[in-house]
């Protein structure tokens, strides 16, 4: 099973950490505590850590659509699907946002939005 932890580090950028659970892993609460409390971690670049994500996740197609000031770009892969929500309107913040997404896979900043998901639909998985 895979399991994702987002966070945003110091200078408010999303910091994207993901591993295998196994039955003898440490449960995810003490695996975020792990991460928190290690300031090398936290240190890590943005940018790196998605790319890393990608990888993980075999992510084989990227959509972007662009709709007035907001532009949403899908990654998916064969099991999971990443959704970022950009606003290019900075006098709009998203700040604090909650969604129903199970295991609280999405994290929100000024104006982005990112969410992981698993792909729900079966032929979505055929693509």
């Amino acid at each position: 099973m895979k399991e994702f932890y987002l966070k945003k580090n110091n200078n408010n950028e999303i910091l994207f950490f993901y591993r295998y659970r196994f039955k003898d892993s440490i449960s995810k609460e003490e695996w975020i505590k792990s991460i928190n409390e290690n300031k090398t971690l936290n240190k890590k670049d943005s940018q790196k850590t998605f790319k890393e994500l990608l990888l993980f996740l075999n992510i084989k197609n990227k959509i972007i659509h662009k709709l007035d000031d907001v532009e949403i770009t899908v990654w998916k892969g064969n099991e999971y699907k990443i959704t970022r929500i950009k606003m290019k309107n900075d006098k709009k913040s998203m700040n604090d946002m909650k969604f129903s997404i199970s295991d609280d896979n999405y994290i929100c900043t000024e104006n982005i939005i990112y969410i992981i998901n698993k792909n729900n639909n079966i032929n979505e998985r055929l693509l």
